[in-house]
């Protein structure tokens, strides 16, 4: 048995302002590293095997924040890079509207096979981030020679998009209905994988953030 905890980057000037961000690489703020900090703090005690995370810095520098307490070391994926959103990238969806708005009407209706200019289509996006989590994995879903799985805990540090990918590849979902998935900054969701089963047991938790916001009336 094998758990993969997915975890979403802290936050960034861009998420603060809700302008499309992709593959721009911009670094934690104050609030994404203390986000960052609240997790460390979260996962200590997981018996974390190894992490993987993507090499856009606000990924990078969340998983290494949380790898200090682990001692280990960061593996980077190109791969598990947020989806390459073209020349949406730094504007507001008002702006998009404005600038690009029949572009984006077939980007909705269709993802798949739309491509933003200068981006990527969804079934590219796939493409290279379903091969993380196949090659992640791969030895988990396989019954080994003794019969028994190895028990160890996974842990990614990636983008919103491409944990929605990742949580689709093991349950089966359909692209388009990845859009019903949400991952905020600084969420936690854990997938637990035994042999040829893939079951999601946490998702979007922000129980560890509670304290950085104010009370609820």
């Amino acid at each position: 048995m094998t758990k993969l905890i997915l975890v979403r980057h802290g936050e960034t000037e861009w998420n603060k302002d809700w302008r499309y961000q992709g593959q721009a690489d911009l670094p934690l703020n104050k609030e994404g590293r203390r986000q960052a900090l609240k997790l460390a703090k979260r996962l200590k005690e997981e018996k974390i095997s190894a992490i993987l995370s993507s090499d856009l810095k606000r990924a990078y520098q969340t998983a290494n924040i949380i790898a200090k307490s682990h001692h280990l070391r960061v593996k980077k994926r190109t791969a598990l890079r947020e989806i390459n959103y073209g020349v949406f990238e730094g504007l507001l969806l008002e702006e998009v509207k404005k600038r690009y708005k029949t572009i984006l009407e077939r980007w909705w209706d269709d993802p798949l096979s739309t491509r933003i200019p200068e981006g990527e289509t969804l079934k590219e996006f796939k493409r290279r981030v379903s091969a993380v989590y196949v090659e992640t994995t791969r030895r988990v879903v396989s019954t080994d020679p003794a019969g028994s799985d190895p028990k160890k805990t996974i842990l990614i540090v990636a983008h919103g998009g491409s944990l929605r990918i990742i949580v689709a590849c093991a349950l089966g979902l359909k692209l388009p209905q990845i859009r019903r998935i949400r991952f905020d900054n600084a969420g936690i969701s854990i997938i637990i994988l035994d042999k040829a089963r893939a079951v999601l047991t946490l998702m979007n938790d922000l129980s560890h953030l509670q304290q950085l916001f104010p009370p609820l009336l």
